[in-house]
């Protein structure tokens, strides 16, 4: 069997770590669209680029990556891949329409395809569609740990062991296995009922201006800030490392990004000791769209446990709330149903509530409020009898 090998671009394939400040503006977008062989990339190994091009001339090579198409191929010229190499791109992985796009398009046998990515949501994206991966240790978006959680079917260190995992997928040594993990959790979906009202007073820290109506104030960039805190290890957050963009023809560095950590400290505390809640108040932070291993921090475990050091509320020092499937996010157009979060999540070690009186649940940043509701409602279902409130760092603006 001849194999249809998928890959991911960035990192993967091809070193980018120095143009990551450039998307972080339009500015930056615009240079690094016309100057991409200006700024330093290279290959991550010399043999990738000639086993890209073997598996080409069957038509058995294709790109999946999420960054913007134009900057893909450009990148590709740029290190010699050929210049007629599929690619499919999207903002996020895994975008499922995009994915079924791919397999219909390029017309692929499932059982003869393999993803070869260094991220946890490399991996993610092979379940999406229920194709074979193997992860590659030599990026620097996800440890081995993470990979590991994702389940792949290999993981591999070097290229001669990439080699050898397509060699063995090909004679059919392996071939895909669902995942497991999700079998862990405690999972309600279909049990819940709707109809069941649910109270869930929501305290906001203010109001949060999506950048992408050009007008975004400096409360709206601090939570911005806050989120890409997620994408940074713990120690280099500790670090006082900084926000990188590309302003004015060059790389500059922004804000400390423990400083928009501890900006939204200073301004929750004093609202949880304003209104009094009991000394048993449970503080659960909510997952964001992906699984929390698909980040390098949790920020919003981190966030809770620190705001619970500051005022004395009980925090669990481990999730108790996990998104176990991705869930596009909804400004990219993604559902703001409740369902989704009743089929994408899950709670593990649920009985560390007991004895707590009421729940506050965390989350960044809420529009409808969708993903608030089901918490609490699933909470409910659980069997949880006190208060639930909720706090966020913003509500979006109409």
């Amino acid at each position: 069997m001849r194999a249809k090998l998928l890959f991911d671009l960035d990192e993967t394939l091809v070193s980018t770590a120095h143009l990551q400040p450039y998307f972080t503006t339009n500015e930056g977008k615009e240079y690094i669209a016309n100057n991409i062989d200006q700024i330093p990339t290279e290959l991550k190994h010399p043999e990738l680029l000639k086993l890209v091009r073997s598996y080409h001339k069957n038509e058995s090579a294709i790109i999946l990556t999420n960054s913007p198409p134009a900057y893909a191929r450009n990148l590709l010229n740029k290190h010699g891949f050929p210049a007629d190499l599929p690619v499919y791109a999207a903002l996020n992985k895994p975008h499922l329409p995009l994915l079924e796009r791919m397999l219909r398009e390029e017309n692929i046998n499932l059982e003869e395809a393999i993803f070869v990515g260094d991220s946890a949501i490399d991996i993610l994206s092979a379940h999406a569609i229920d194709i074979a991966s193997t992860a590659v240790t030599w990026g620097n978006t996800s440890t081995e740990e993470q990979l590991k959680r994702a389940e792949p079917q290999k993981i591999v260190s070097d290229y001669q062991d990439l080699e050898k995992a397509i060699s063995d997928f090909e004679n059919r040594a392996y071939s895909y296995q669902p995942r497991l993990d999700p079998d862990n959790y405690l999972q309600v979906d279909n049990r819940i009922n709707q109809q069941d009202e649910v109270e869930l007073n929501i305290l906001d820290l203010g109001k949060y201006i999506p950048y992408s109506r050009g007008n975004s104030d400096q409360f709206s960039k601090e939570i911005m800030r806050f989120k890409k805190c997620k994408n940074h290890l713990l120690r280099e957050i500790k670090a006082n490392s900084r926000d990188k963009f590309f302003y004015n023809g060059q790389v500059r560095d922004g804000s400390t990004f423990i400083s928009a950590l501890t900006h939204f400290l200073k301004l929750a505390a004093p609202h949880l000791e304003k209104r009094i809640f009991p000394a048993d108040t449970c503080l659960i932070p909510l997952p964001n769209s992906l699984p929390e291993y698909c980040y390098k921090t949790d920020i919003n475990l981190l966030f809770t446990r620190d705001l619970a050091k500051l005022t004395g509320k009980k925090v669990i020092n481990e999730r108790i709330a996990y998104r176990l499937e991705p869930v596009q996010e909804a400004h990219l157009g993604g559902s703001r149903s409740e369902e989704r979060h009743y089929r994408s999540s899950g709670f593990l070690n649920l009985e560390k509530i007991n004895g707590a009186s009421q729940i506050v649940l965390f989350d960044d940043i809420t529009t409808s409020g969708s993903q608030l509701k089901a918490f609490a409602r699933m909470l409910r279902f659980c069997g949880f009898k006190g208060k639930i409130s909720a706090m966020v760092l913003g509500k979006t603006t109409a």
